[in-house]
């Protein structure tokens, strides 16, 4: 595959996984830019050598953004994990993924739709950026990642890059730069509108030293410390009470962004319940910390949960 015409080489990258469709021809994407557009370039192939570009894209975008780090990838509907067949079948509906990493922001996005081998069509739900679609695999440092599909525990496994901001003497200095993440199984939430993710079970092992902290009071603005571990590492799980949590503030309309509101109401910023969670990363004088935390806002009859993480201090 290479790119031709009307094609930039500098923008042109990332081929996925192949996948054969049920008329035995091979399948592939390719992220690119063409015009202005983000795109997917299908090709195909019959011998997995030589390969032929598709009249139309997967998938296309009209925003100005270098599509790179393509991954395309079916995931069982209500919560069954399926097989990795990239066509419906009538024991496994399926929807499917298309996530793409957005060279100028730097993010990963994806859009949830059907495909359909016959059309070489992908009838997406919402696509990138439409009603207020902000569909990510993460919304911190998580970029270019990629997925496999672990046959033998029949689960869908994606690895991200957790890039740093260190400088290059810095990182010449270590003799590193940037971090591999742990390995996530990823699977359709129940309400079939986005997708969910847990590390996968297999990172327990790498536990070794246990700190156990139980029944503890914590009032407004306190900080306590869990000795017995260490800032860089630590596998954390963690239970909250919260004893008034009909005090609540009301959610107000405006607040559809989750982004945003994480970053109106940052960790210091005193709520009705919340903040309260975990600082980690954290100085033994608390000048350089990252804070984990959630917020409970009042929606109707219901309460909802804001996760957050700021990292102004890290």
């Amino acid at each position: 595959m290479t790119p031709v015409n009307d094609i930039d080489p500098t923008l042109f990258r990332d081929p996925t996984t192949a996948w054969r469709g049920p008329d035995g021809i091979w399948r592939v994407i390719v992220g690119a830019k063409i015009d202005g557009n983000g795109l997917a370039i299908l090709y195909k192939s019959r011998d997995f050598v030589n390969w032929t570009r598709s009249e139309t894209p997967l998938h296309s975008s009209k925003k100005d953004i270098m599509w790179e780090c393509p991954d395309f990838f079916p995931v069982g509907i209500n919560g069954s994990d399926g097989d990795n067949s990239y066509w419906v079948q009538d024991q496994y509906e399926k929807k499917h993924v298309l996530k793409v990493s957005m060279f100028k922001i730097s993010r990963d996005y994806y859009i949830l739709g059907k495909y359909s081998p016959e059309t070489e069509e992908l009838k997406v739900e919402t696509d990138f950026f439409e009603e207020g679609s902000d569909l990510r695999l993460d919304y911190v440092k998580f970029y270019a990642s990629k997925s496999f599909y672990d046959a033998e525990k029949r689960r869908r496994v994606v690895w991200g890059w957790v890039n740093v901001s260190d400088s290059d003497s810095d990182a010449e200095r270590k003799g590193w730069s940037g971090l591999q993440s742990f390995p996530r199984s990823v699977v359709l939430s129940k309400s079939g509108k986005q997708l969910v993710q847990w590390p996968t079970k297999e990172i327990e092992k790498l536990r070794s030293e246990k700190a156990n902290l139980q029944n503890q009071e914590l009032n407004g603005g306190s900080v306590l410390e869990i000795s017995g571990v260490t800032a860089s590492q630590a596998d954390v799980e963690v239970s909250f009470e919260v004893p008034e949590i009909e005090e609540a503030e009301s959610l107000e309309p405006s607040w559809v962004d989750p982004q945003l509101l994480c970053d109106k109401k940052s960790a210091i910023v005193r709520g009705k319940v919340g903040s309260f969670g975990l600082l980690v990363l954290a100085s033994e004088i608390l000048t350089e910390q990252t804070a984990i935390f959630f917020r409970i806002f009042k929606r109707n009859e219901n309460y909802v949960v804001l996760m957050c993480s700021d990292q102004s201090r890290g």
